[in-house]
């Protein structure tokens, strides 16, 4: 009987690709770098509100950028995962370094946020037990809430004449049966804003529908706070989220399908008389899509906030192609500019230009 021949430069072929694809699993699992540009910085915009609005215009009309998942920047390898929100806690336990790179959307803090621009921030909290205490949270916990918000107190405190909105879309509660602030976390939530400071820039029953730049900020001469919430209790100064903020997400890793989605809204948007009335939001970010596709395509991007460096400049190259001084201007339908990455670069620095210029043209 012939001996069968053993084929040894295959055995290794087979090995070394054997190897390779638990090393490339291991990356895609464990290496939680964003790689992206960290040295862009950003330019000071810290008084563009109070130099460029009129105090005529409603608050609603006004163009500004926004900050997705504002609190996300402090999320890294060692962070916690944060079980009240995270869709699935031990994927992001076992696939932690994908998860952290598809968790932090921001780079900039929230005071460096405000002073490249930004005045709207996107707020995910959640409430942990053991601690007693309020995180901003994106699948994992990120900076202590009370620290977030004493960063916005100082930003007004020291630029008189800006607003900033503070939407609470999401807050998350272990203590509930649903895993939702109810009437006792919107309490603590409160109490949070008043420690903060931010109760003073805050006023009692603002009418969205018509209240100007001006009445806020008495012409220019102070700093307002809007803090929307979806349990407002007995707090005249708090806003209802659900009926002061109209947006639509669209779940995708693709910039074409956002930009279509962000013309149909525009369409809606435009044409909705109760539109009109409230603080309307485009969605400008790149998800990664829950499968198996979504997870494999994700890694030509590797992070969002690399992601979103590319896609924050195709946004502006779209915009200025085929939305800007249409029926469907995406700033005149939606004047809220929500990015990932927000304020960082030259990429931020040409958004701010375009929307003080078109702020301008607002009366």
């Amino acid at each position: 009987m012939k001996k069968k021949k053993s084929h040894p430069i295959l055995i290794r072929l087979l090995s070394l690709v054997l190897v390779l694809a638990i090393m490339l699993a291991l990356t895609v699992m464990l290496v939680p770098f964003q790689f992206h540009d960290e040295e862009a910085g950003y330019t000071d915009y810290g008084n563009w509100m109070a130099e460029t609005l009129s105090g005529d215009v409603r608050i609603v009309d006004v163009a500004m950028p926004g900050s997705h998942e504002s609190l996300s920047y402090e999320i890294d390898f060692l962070s916690e995962v944060d079980a009240a929100s995270a869709a699935a806690p031990l994927d992001q336990v076992f696939l932690k370094g994908l998860a952290v790179r598809q968790s932090k959307t921001q780079e900039l803090t929230v005071k460096e946020q405000l002073a490249s621009g930004v005045r709207y921030l996107d707020l995910q909290v959640s409430y942990d037990e053991a601690e007693k205490k309020w995180y901003g949270v994106h699948n994992f916990k990120s900076v202590l809430l009370s620290q977030a918000l004493l960063q916005v107190n100082d930003f007004l405190l020291s630029h008189p004449g800006e607003v900033v909105i503070l939407a609470f879309r999401c807050c998350y509660d272990s203590r509930e049966a649903d895993g939702l602030a109810g009437t006792k976390g919107a309490e603590e939530l409160y109490e949070l804003l008043e420690d903060s400071g931010l109760t003073y820039f805050m006023e009692e029953d603002v009418d969205l529908a018509s209240v100007t730049y001006g009445e806020l900020t008495d012409a220019g001469s102070h700093s307002a706070a809007l803090v929307l919430m979806e349990e407002t209790g007995d707090a005249a100064d708090l806003l209802p989220y659900e009926d002061s903020v109209y947006s639509d997400a669209y779940d995708t890793d693709s910039g074409e399908a956002v930009f279509s989605g962000l013309n149909d809204t525009a369409k809606q948007m435009m044409n909705s008389v109760s539109a009109q009335t409230m603080l309307r939001v485009q969605q400008d970010v790149l998800t990664m899509p829950s499968s198996v596709l979504g997870v494999i395509r994700s890694l030509s991007t590797w992070s969002l906030l690399r992601r979103a460096d590319a896609f924050n400049e195709a946004w502006l190259s779209a915009y200025e192609t085929t939305s800007v001084g249409t029926e469907l201007d995406w700033l005149a339908a939606m004047p809220i500019v929500l990015m990932d990455n927000a304020g960082v670069g030259d990429n931020a620095e040409q958004l701010m230009e375009l929307i003080i210029e078109y702020d301008q043209t607002l009366e």
